[in-house]
């Protein structure tokens, strides 16, 4: 049996623009130059990605999923590593390997008034709260 690529393998690299959207600002016209535009394309794309640390794309238009863990007792809020934050579908814990994963509930999504986390759209991270909304420190994700 072969084994199934993962999703972010079709994600690796997205061009932070395209060759017409090059081609338009540049006032060019032709094809002449489209494959060496490409390659220019490609690797600025990647450099730019590579500097700023993030896709800033490859996820705008497809879900990601990330893991983390936290080992100590001091962290209440995890910064995700692709920015900016679009939108988050769901965050999930559990103290061990061992135990199933926990759906946390924000702004009172299931009618419960429980607020367990908040997103925070400037920094690109979630906090962990406790059902009123207070901080708790001691995230287990």
């Amino acid at each position: 049996m072969g084994a199934s690529l993962p999703q972010d393998f079709y994600n690796i690299m997205a061009d932070l623009v395209t060759l017409q959207q090059y081609k338009d600002f540049a006032g060019l016209q032709g094809v002449q130059h489209d494959a060496r535009i490409n390659v220019i394309i490609d690797n600025v794309s990647q450099l730019v990605k590579t500097y700023c640390g993030t896709t800033i794309i490859d996820y705008a238009g497809s879900d990601k999923t990330e893991y983390f863990n936290i080992a100590d007792d001091y962290v209440d809020r995890i910064i995700l590593s692709e920015s900016p934050l679009i939108s988050v579908s769901s965050v999930q814990e559990r103290e061990n390997q061992a135990q199933a994963y926990t759906t946390l509930i924000t702004e009172n999504s299931d009618s419960s008034g429980k607020y367990e986390y908040v997103l925070d759209m400037d920094s690109d991270s979630i906090i962990r709260t406790n059902s009123t909304g207070h901080k708790v420190i001691g995230l287990k994700v």
